[in-house]
């Protein structure tokens, strides 16, 4: 709660970079995101932690870019799949027209009160 937004970002990017190194390194990464995290990290009066976090990240090839405006059509199709129903679907019994047969070999057990007692 303490750290700006920016810092917050900026350390999920390099955890997730840490995380998944051999996907860092083989392929050319992406970051879409709200924030200037390009300028921030590229600012060399930034802070010491993201100054380290600059030269961590430098090793990757790794592009900003801003995140696109969600279409609002696309946004009612999540929201519509995603919505949760109402009522809970019903159980529906049916009458079973062969029932199970269950054999035991004597050595059940009938729990009487506290204590377990012999059974028939």
């Amino acid at each position: 709660m303490r750290y700006p937004q920016i810092d917050k970002v900026a350390l999920a990017l390099v955890t997730s970079a840490r995380k998944l190194r051999p996907y860092f390194q083989s392929h050319t990464i992406i970051v879409l995101t709200n924030e200037p995290l390009r300028k921030v990290l590229q600012n060399p009066d930034a802070s010491v932690r993201l100054v380290n976090w600059s030269v961590e990240l430098g090793e990757f090839g790794i592009k900003y870019k801003p995140r696109t405006i969600i279409k609002v059509q696309a946004l009612s199709d999540f929201v519509v799949e995603c919505k949760v129903p109402e009522d809970p679907p019903q159980l529906i019994f049916s009458e079973v027209s062969d029932p199970w047969l269950l054999y035991i070999d004597g050595s059940s057990k009938v729990f009487a009160g506290n204590t377990w007692a012999e059974g028939t």
